[in-house]
């Protein structure tokens, strides 16, 4: 069984921060560690657009991202005849860039390489 008096003990601190502590120095993106916290209990959603597709047709290229973090961008490749994802461009998060890949391959399980698609969770 885990002990959430620590997740709790957090939770309450997280009164003491002020929109004007959510920047530190020159950090363009700087949160408290209690917003990253909350984060990881919070929803994904991500879209995946269609970049490039080859001339040979055999591969897609496709940019995904973060709704709540439109900036972070990456790029990953999807191989249309086997079925393997890779990621070229990660980004900080892995689990949204295993999400935007599992999207993808569930659309080529079908046989489809749609322009735009959305995971949300």
């Amino acid at each position: 069984m885990t002990d959430c008096s620590s997740k709790v003990k957090l939770l309450s601190l997280s009164s003491q921060y002020s929109p004007s502590l959510l920047r530190k120095g020159k950090e363009k993106n700087y949160f408290p560690p209690i917003f990253l916290f909350l984060r990881t209990l919070m929803a994904f959603h991500i879209l995946v657009e269609k970049k490039v597709e080859t001339e040979t047709d055999t591969e897609v290229q496709y940019q995904f991202y973060d709704t709540a973090y439109k900036e972070n961008k990456g790029v990953l490749n999807l191989n249309k005849k086997i079925g393997t994802c890779s990621i070229i461009t990660p980004i900080k998060s892995e689990a949204i860039s295993s999400r935007a890949c599992m999207k993808v391959l569930q659309h080529w399980e079908k046989g489809e390489f749609p322009e735009v698609a959305e995971w949300a969770s």
